[in-house]
C-alpha cells in the first residue's frame, strides 16, 4: 500500500432497493431520482467516515436488545433534536426502531432503527464530551 491509508466504502445489499431508497431518503440521506441502474445500483458518496470496531459486551451495555456481532451503518446528524426527529420520522413512515434515542457514554445523542431489509441503522449527533461519562464494561 505504499503507505497509503486504506479508505472503506460500504454497500448495503438490498431484497428491495426502491424500498430501501424511501426508508434512507426518510433519514435525509440525499439519493438523486436518476440513480444508477435504478432498482439495482444507487451509488451515494460519503464524506467524513469513520471504521469502529466494538465488543460485543460494550455495545449490550447501552443497548440490551443487541444480539451478537453485527454491523451498524452509522448515520451523523448534526444536533441531538436531529436525532429524535430523525427516529420519529423513521418510527411515522412505518419502519421499526431498535434503540430509542438516548444520551449514550461517548457523549452524542444516539439511536438505532432497522431498514426494509433488518439492517441495523445508527443516528448520531456529534459528541460532547461534557455530557458522557464512563464505558459500560
Amino acid at each position: 500500500m505504499n503507505g497509503a491509508k486504506p479508505t472503506f466504502g460500504l454497500s448495503v445489499v438490498a431484497a428491495d432497493v426502491d424500498a430501501s431508497i424511501a426508508f434512507y431518503r426518510t433519514l435525509g440521506v440525499p439519493i438523486p431520482d436518476e440513480a444508477n441502474w435504478r432498482s439495482h445500483h444507487v451509488g451515494i458518496p460519503i464524506t467524513g467516515s469513520d471504521f469502529d470496531i466494538d465488543s460485543v459486551e460494550m455495545t449490550r451495555g447501552y443497548d440490551e436488545g443487541w444480539k451478537g456481532a453485527g454491523v451498524i451503518l452509522i448515520m451523523r446528524v448534526s444536533s441531538r433534536d436531529d436525532v429524535d426527529q430523525a427516529y420519529a420520522r423513521v418510527l411515522d413512515a412505518g419502519h421499526p426502531g431498535h434503540l430509542a434515542p438516548l444520551d449514550a457514554f461517548w457523549g452524542a445523542r444516539y439511536a438505532v432503527v432497522k431498514d426494509p431489509d433488518g439492517n441495523h441503522v445508527g443516528i448520531m449527533s456529534a459528541t460532547d464530551e461534557s455530557r458522557g461519562g464512563p464505558p459500560p464494561v
